[in-house]
């Protein structure tokens, strides 16, 4: 019991920073770029603006498949992205990566159904 209380001391402090680091570069990355594809959405549908089918089909179809995977085979499947980005998928950053890429259909696909 003492050895998992010395290991907590130890370590606690640092993975609550890691954890806020990943959680905070993600939503910042999360909302901006999930705001700019609501307005991507929004601007291929609407028919005051340029309508273009296509592109809102795949954008539309992008979006759904991001949000419809469960978020831990989502982190699995992008740990080799992280790995080409980074060289080691396994740091807070690499979180941040693979969170960020989940983050970002979740308010995109919110404001775009806002403007409806």
């Amino acid at each position: 019991m003492e050895e998992t209380l010395e290991i907590l001391q130890e370590n606690l402090a640092q993975a609550l920073l890691d954890t806020a680091y990943m959680v905070v570069i993600s939503a910042i990355i999360g909302v901006v770029l999930g705001t700019l594809i609501a307005l991507l959405l929004y601007l291929t549908e609407n028919r005051l603006f340029k309508p273009n089918r296509v592109v809102n089909t795949i954008v539309g179809f992008i979006v759904n498949a991001i949000r419809s995977l469960p978020f831990l085979i989502l982190m699995v499947v992008l740990i080799p992205v992280a790995q080409l980005l980074l060289g080691d998928p396994y740091t807070p950053t690499g979180g941040a990566i693979s969170l960020s890429i989940a983050a970002v259909p979740f308010p995109g696909f919110n404001i775009e159904a806002g403007t409806r």
